[in-house]
């Protein structure tokens, strides 16, 4: 799932430097205490392992930035994206009791850092999979994508997720299934 997260965050990011540009991928594992945690609405005190993907794009215009993880929310062209990149990092992130931080400028870049909690000991991470239930999804999505690699990696992550799911490679055909 990982994969999943850092392809969307990277296409996007790829997508938002139309003239070239520079994506910068980093990890750090960080301890939030009660004062660091209180600069965020989703922090929480404890010890995370931080992902951070960086862009020095075109930016997320500050009224759009609210709706970025909506699913099908998009600002790209007809047959460019679905607008479920960033709603699928966000449901990846959530599932792994985690969250995202997201700072942008237009003209500048994107920065976007993903905490999620650290495992301390692999027996504790053994009996804590054991006793918690992962949410899953029963309801069947259609899912409208044109380039192939991105359509089977959202099925598979969906199908993961508990989603049944209906595809199509254009719109059109969408409408048709």
């Amino acid at each position: 799932m990982i994969d999943q997260v850092l392809m969307n965050l990277v296409v996007n990011a790829r997508d938002a430097m139309p003239n070239g540009g520079q994506v910068i991928i980093e990890t750090a594992g960080v301890e939030l205490d009660e004062a660091a945690a209180s600069g965020s609405a989703r922090a929480r005190p404890g010890s995370f392992i931080r992902l951070s993907v960086n862009d020095n794009g075109t930016g997320i215009p500050p009224e759009i930035l609210p709706r970025i993880f909506d699913p099908f929310f998009t600002t790209k062209d007809v047959g460019k994206g679905t607008g479920l990149g960033l709603a699928t990092v966000f449901g990846i992130v959530e599932q792994h009791q985690g969250w995202i931080e997201v700072e942008s400028r237009a003209g500048h870049g994107t920065s976007f850092r993903i905490c999620l909690p650290r495992l301390v000991k692999p027996t504790e991470a053994a009996a804590t999979t054991k006793s918690a239930t992962a949410q899953t999804g029963h309801e069947t999505i259609l899912l409208a994508e044109d380039d192939p690699t991105l359509r089977v990696s959202l099925r598979q992550v969906l199908n993961r997720l508990g989603y049944a799911i209906l595809e199509a490679p254009t719109g059109e055909k969408a409408q048709k299934v």
